[in-house]
């Protein structure tokens, strides 16, 4: 999946696994996409988190939500 993909933006990902990161994401709760940087690894996604700050998740992590 290419989230930048100017076709197919994403905007919101839905927690749907936490394991690692209790206190970064919450099961259930939506996130803010950005867009992915160029050394970014293939299948991890840049969420801005419960902290505010944009880091990088497996994408397994997350249902994506098109806008």
């Amino acid at each position: 999946m290419n989230l930048d993909d100017p076709i197919m933006k994403t905007k919101w990902a839905k927690c749907i696994n936490n394991d690692d990161h209790k206190v970064s994401l919450t099961v259930g709760d939506c996130y803010i996409v950005e867009a992915s940087k160029k050394n970014d690894p293939v299948h991890w996604i840049r969420i801005i988190d419960n902290t505010g700050e944009a880091y990088l998740f497996p994408e397994k992590y997350f249902e994506i939500y098109w806008e």
